[in-house]
């Protein structure tokens, strides 16, 4: 944590989304099964590093990428890239002042990223899916604590409001308690940028204004909420930048 002494070499840089009624809900795509307690989804690259600027949001969806059972070769370059096409969705260009978990959503689609997208509303879904479909991108209040992780790489949220920060739920852990995260703050935060929240914590922080969406694939909705073939996480995501 040396090179993180001083927060404001820290980015942030999530903003409150706008509600839109015609965005889908993920509780009507994820499965609830209950002989899978516990997930952690592979992320086998260096963390990538927003470094002070507020790209949070560009960098989350860099990430998602990074991560198992998808897996595209981004860079900090891609993040800063995708950060630009949000503000271009956000009709802001070339502003320097955040996006939001919906704008990142919006991007991701347009950019083919995902077909299909849809905000988890409850913990318990954002479990499920964590469970047994894949990685979801997190819209979160940031405290000052959160930016120091114990020797177990484990944050809690407390201490004062820093802003609000776009990371990726890389797994969940129903027996010990924790929800594993990733963050773009380079490999010497945590655990080459990974972190645990307990669940009862994460459970009071996605209270407090939270976001989450998930990368869907077309599957079929069953009226009583059940889809009768999960569509998981996206089979492959390609980069979109012809590399």
């Amino acid at each position: 944590m040396s090179d993180h002494e001083d927060l404001r070499s820290f980015g942030l840089g999530r903003n409150l989304s706008t509600f839109d009624p015609k965005d889908w809900n993920l509780r009507l795509f994820a499965l609830r099964r209950t002989d899978i307690t516990e997930r952690l989804w592979g992320f086998n690259h260096e963390a990538l590093d927003q470094k002070d600027k507020p790209h949070c949001g560009g960098f989350s969806m860099a990430h998602f990428g990074l991560c198992l059972p998808t897996f595209s070769d981004y860079t900090n370059e891609d993040g800063d890239e995708f950060y630009k096409q949000c503000k271009i969705t956000d009709l802001q260009p070339g502003w320097e002042n955040g996006t939001s978990v919906r704008s990142i959503a919006v991007t991701g689609q347009k950019l083919k990223m995902w077909p299909n997208y849809a905000f988890a509303t409850d913990v318990e879904t954002i479990y499920a899916w964590l469970l047994n479909s894949g990685p979801v991108i997190m819209g979160t209040n940031w405290y000052t604590d959160m930016f120091m992780p114990n020797g177990n790489h484990v944050i809690h949220p407390t201490g004062d409001l820093a802003g609000g920060h776009a990371w990726v739920a890389i797994g969940v852990n129903l027996n010990s308690g924790y929800i594993d995260g990733l963050t773009s703050w380079g490999p010497s935060f945590g655990d080459n940028g990974r972190f645990r929240i307990p669940m009862i914590e994460f459970r009071k922080l996605f209270a407090q204004q939270g976001e989450a969406i998930a990368a869907i694939e077309t599957g079929k909705i069953d009226p009583s909420g059940i889809v009768e073939e999960n569509p998981g996480c996206l089979s492959a995501l390609k980069k979109v930048w012809g590399k």
